[in-house]
């Protein structure tokens, strides 16, 4: 019985103490889980306090911006669309396209630097300078303008070109001339185009070519009124006047420099007809247009499908109808009064380039 007493008090002793690990662990474990629940709900709260303040800074932009509100609260997938609508943004806004095509159709063919103009024009409205893509385009439309002006020498030229025959035919001549005149230009251009458009592109340099364009229109005059000779027509011009006039052209590479301007002008100091310096400047241009065309036309496209062909229409619309139209008005205003007028505008858009150059720093 004694034995029995001595082993039981170590049996209940090691119960007591399984008992007391076992309170003490449900008492650890409790413990963990209250402070887990505390740290859960310290987060919880500072989540839904964090919630709050964006909520409160939503409002606020929402009173402020209450457009862009509207958009952050679209789906995804209208926000998505609307940057799809944004990728397509013009190049140039409608009324901009419909401006500088104008400016394009009616510069291009009057001596004034159509160049320098679709770069002048923006820098003094504060718009955003054309593309090289835009350019093109518009050009386009100067292009169709002058061969429908010139429709019938051109059918006559391009029938000479197919079917050469004698070379003392005046067609075959006056084409000779014109592919004379055109290789200094594209030799230029294509030598130069690069360096020409990163160095010749700033307000200032385009507002002094101007002035130059103005100098030679004046002196091309002054020069032709001292003449005494009679001035000779389109077809006593030789092979070295073709050369001298493409020369010319070749210089109009400069923006700010007219094309238009300097074939005239280096024309009517050879001794030529005003009337027939003016069209055989304008037969030259031809050629030269379309090259330029060709030459830019892959980024014109990439561009058009890009951005969207509205602005690309308008442009080479109105250039096309200006362009039309400054032919014909300028083939009388030639004969009437000569250059000085155009001369005397470039000396006045020289002043104004200058001064919006040098307002704006």
């Amino acid at each position: 019985m004694a034995r029995d007493q001595h082993d039981a008090v170590p049996g209940s002793s090691a119960r007591a103490r399984a008992a007391d690990l076992l309170l003490q662990h449900l008492s650890h474990h409790r413990l963990r889980r209250r402070r887990r629940r505390h740290a859960a709900g310290l987060r919880s709260r500072s989540h839904q306090s964090l919630q709050r303040q964006q909520r409160a800074l939503a409002r606020s932009a929402a009173r402020r911006h209450p457009a862009s509100s509207r958009r952050a609260g679209l789906p995804l997938r209208h926000r998505a669309g609307r940057r799809a609508r944004r990728a397509l943004t013009p190049v140039v806004s409608l009324l901009h396209a419909l401006v500088l095509g104008l400016v394009q159709g009616l510069t291009e063919f009057i001596p004034v630097s159509s160049s320098g103009h679709l770069q002048l024009v923006p820098f003094v409205f504060g718009w955003k300078a054309p593309t090289v893509a835009f350019d093109v385009a518009v050009h386009f439309g100067t292009l169709v303008a002058v061969v429908y002006v010139f429709h019938e020498e051109v059918g006559r030229l391009i029938r000479t070109a197919v079917h050469w025959r004698d070379s003392s035919d005046p067609e075959q001549q006056l084409l000779r001339l014109i592919v004379i005149g055109t290789i200094p230009a594209v030799i230029v251009g294509a030598a130069l185009n690069h360096w020409v458009e990163s160095v010749f592109q700033r307000p200032v340099v385009i507002s002094l070519l101007l002035g130059v364009t103005g100098y030679l229109l004046l002196s091309a005059e002054t020069k032709a009124d001292a003449r005494k000779e009679p001035a000779r027509a389109i077809d006593e011009l030789t092979n070295k006047d073709a050369a001298i006039v493409g020369g010319w052209q070749a210089v109009a590479i400069l923006p700010g420099v007219s094309r238009s301007g300097a074939t005239i002008g280096g024309a009517m100091r050879l001794g030529i007809d005003r009337g027939a310096a003016a069209r055989f400047s304008f037969l030259l241009s031809i050629p030269v247009i379309a090259g330029a065309i060709v030459f830019k036309l892959p980024d014109m496209v990439h561009k058009a499908g890009a951005t969207g062909v509205g602005p690309f229409i308008i442009g080479i619309v109105a250039s096309g109808l200006s362009g039309f139209v400054a032919v014909k008005w300028f083939l009388r205003m030639i004969r009437l009064k000569g250059l000085r007028p155009f001369g005397i505008y470039c000396f006045l858009a020289m002043v104004a380039g200058l001064v919006t150059a040098l307002a704006r720093g």
